[in-house]
């Protein structure tokens, strides 16, 4: 009896250490705006939060991302309408429980270095209030949320003008749970921070997140998970890497960039395309993958090698790549199952790779950007004061991010397409290190839905044929090839055409001078109507040389008297002209006649570093009205670092949790005023 009461103490003992282990809470999926789809360069999607209490409650739409505190558009950045106020505006001055006076300092908008990328400057003040997130009807409130009451700001276009971006932004936590400032009267003010302060409540299993943008054009509903993940988004292998820097930065190596086909044949009549890679002779790039920017921002060299095999054309308005709509390839390749891959180093275990559908890379430009909606490419030619390039939004609709703050490592994996299976929410424990995934094969399951699956001999029947999708039954235009046969044969026609006007003047010229000269030689034979050499006849019969006049006969003008035969008259279908003491040859364009062209002109068409069946670059960017990209290749930073070092420690600011605060410094921020007398 005492065995069995001692054996059932230790079965209890033991199942209350693997209870105290197990995290509490569950995860959060996040509630997202399915109702507006923002611009003006997306459409993009945005995740809902609730800011503030009693009559100052706000409902806004805010763009996921960054560390520390949160950027949150107030009533008073629209003076009376903009575009900004479909996305909610906050007035703290509503709000009784709100604090802009105790930190006592001017906001940031500098979260992961999103100003550097979007020339943006602004004006804000340190806030502390309620911000509540939903799932399923449960609010989780979080009290003295430290986030930035934004009063203005605007991001410089090339031209000089400002526009207003129209969404703020959610902080997703940081390293440290909380964020405390010393005031300037020597106190500490701690702000709470998002998924720091829902672990410390047991309401989520750690301070975690895991990330997928989706598409508001495809209809895929983004994922955010606060204290987990979404299973059903995560495709094949998932990267781990440390993050950078006090703000938790995920930075990653990149390492390779390239075009490729999921399934079936290729719109670039070519099964070979080079790596599109640019990296100033660097064989690695630290890029940041920042959902908080839009565009894809890489060395003009590495945007000019992708453009090259689009059919589109560079802005120097927008500096961004327009995409010719008119052109036939247009809908071939965002309709088709080509993507743009990026080659990532994942530590250890090697390298790993990220598909981006052209379907994704076809996204719309709005007022006040452009005056009329306009498709483009968003590749940004950018030069980097750091050698840190960004991979926005347009690349996290086809990757899956995610933080693990424990541990200070990120999350990297290919993202399902549309066609995604219902949520899988799974737990990300404080000890965690990677996640689980799904088989490859989900990746063109996820899509073919999307996706018309090119003829898989589209690119290697003929150089000079073009895909057609398997859907459509009859031919929009001439094919590539077509349109180079026809220039090309064009050339050669006029080329010859030139070639024969000026041999024909020649052998005019040279028979005139024949006759006078035969003339000077000669006595005039009067009274004669045809002059011949008797002695020349049979052996003009015998080589048979014909005259292409009536019956053989020469006008006067154009007739040949020879003394003697030349040798050179034993060739057929030549023309030949002499005087008594020299032999004039003239060999005049026949049926057989071509041009030889240098194989090197046509190579210096076509884009650099082709492969022997690649096609010329699209007229639409190679023979571009617009200038190129200024610049030229932007510097990278040649240090061989670790990725891992990140942009250093001068980012937000950031005191260690439970621990006395240090003086807020701000050397990497843009402040602009006190802030504190705004509302």
């Amino acid at each position: 009896m005492e065995l069995r009461r001692g054996a059932g103490l230790c079965v209890l003992a033991f199942a209350a250490n693997v209870l105290s282990q197990q995290p509490s809470g569950r995860p959060i999926p996040m509630t997202w705006n399915t109702q507006t789809a923002f611009g003006p360069d997306g459409p993009w999607q945005a995740v809902q939060v609730s800011v503030g209490t009693g009559s100052g409650k706000e409902m806004v739409s805010l763009y996921p991302g960054g560390s520390f505190d949160s950027d949150i558009l107030t009533s008073k950045f629209c003076n009376n309408s903009c575009a900004a106020q479909a996305g909610g505006l906050y007035d703290p001055s509503q709000s009784p429980t709100a604090d802009f006076t105790s930190i006592g300092a001017s906001g940031s908008i500098t979260s992961w270095s999103t100003d550097e990328a979007m020339n943006l400057t602004g004006q804000g003040v340190f806030t502390l209030d309620t911000m509540s997130v939903s799932s399923d009807s449960t609010a989780y409130p979080i009290p003295n949320t430290v986030f930035s009451s934004v009063v203005s700001t605007d991001a410089r276009l090339p031209n000089g003008s400002l526009y207003s971006p129209v969404l703020g932004s959610l902080a997703l936590g940081s390293p440290n749970p909380v964020q405390t400032f010393l005031t300037s009267n020597g106190s500490n003010v701690t702000g709470q921070l998002l998924t720091g302060y829902l672990a410390d409540q047991g309401s989520i299993p750690s301070s975690s997140w895991g990330l997928h943008i989706g598409s508001a054009s495809l209809n895929q509903v983004g994922s955010l998970v606060l204290g987990g993940y979404d299973q059903s988004r995560v495709v094949g292998e998932v990267g781990s890497i440390d993050t950078s820097g006090v703000g938790g930065e995920p930075i990653a190596g990149l390492v390779d960039a390239s075009i490729g086909v999921e399934a079936g044949g290729s719109p670039f009549n070519t099964t070979t395309i080079p790596s599109l890679f640019q990296a100033g002779g660097n064989l690695t790039m630290k890029v940041m993958l920042n959902p908080l920017v839009p565009y894809m921002f890489l060395p003009f060299a590495m945007c000019e090698a992708i453009a090259q095999w689009l059919p589109v054309t560079y802005s120097p308005d927008t500096t961004l790549y327009h995409w010719n709509t008119d052109d036939y390839r247009y809908e071939s390749i965002v309709k088709s199952p080509s993507y743009l891959s990026f080659t990532f180093q994942n530590g250890d275990t090697g390298n790993m790779t990220i598909k981006v559908p052209f379907a994704l890379l076809n996204l719309t430009l709005e007022s006040p950007l452009v005056a009329t909606p306009t498709q483009y490419f968003p590749c940004k030619g950018w030069n980097s004061p750091d050698g840190t390039y960004f991979l926005g939004r347009a690349f996290l609709q086809a990757a899956y991010l995610g933080i693990n703050w424990n541990q200070n490592k990120f999350f990297l994996a290919q993202a399902a397409g549309p066609g995604a299976q219902q949520p899988d929410v799974q737990i990300i424990k404080p000890t965690d290190n990677s996640l689980q995934s799904n088989p490859d094969a989900a990746f063109l399951q996820t899509w073919q839905s999307k996706w018309t699956v090119l003829p898989a001999n589209a690119s290697s029947s003929s150089r000079n044929s073009t895909a057609v999708p398997v859907s459509s039954s009859t031919s929009s235009g001439l094919s590539m090839g077509a349109q180079i046969g026809i220039g090309v044969g064009a050339g050669v026609a006029g080329l010859a055409l030139i070639a024969g006007l000026i041999a024909c003047l020649c052998i005019r010229s040279r028979r005139r001078k024949a006759e006078a000269q035969r003339q000077q030689l000669q006595p005039a034979e009067t009274g004669a109507t045809k002059t011949t050499i008797d002695d020349n006849k049979s052996d003009l019969e015998k080589h048979n040389v014909k005259h292409a006049y009536k019956n053989g006969y020469f006008p006067p003008q154009f007739r040949h008297e020879m003394e003697v035969p030349p040798s050179e008259m034993d060739a057929p279908q030549r023309i030949h002209e002499a005087n008594g003491s020299s032999a004039i040859v003239h060999e005049a364009p026949s049926s057989s006649f071509a041009f030889e062209i240098d194989s090197r002109e046509v190579d210096r068409r076509s884009p650099l570093s082709a492969g022997a069946d690649s096609l010329p670059p699209f007229a639409g960017h190679g023979s571009r009205a617009a200038s190129p990209p200024p610049g030229g290749p932007s510097p990278i930073s040649p240090s061989r670092s670790p990725v891992s070092q990140g942009r250093g420690a001068k980012k937000s600011p950031v005191s260690p949790r439970r621990t006395p605060a240090t003086p807020w410094q701000n050397n990497h921020r843009r402040e602009f005023g006190d802030g504190t007398d705004m509302f």
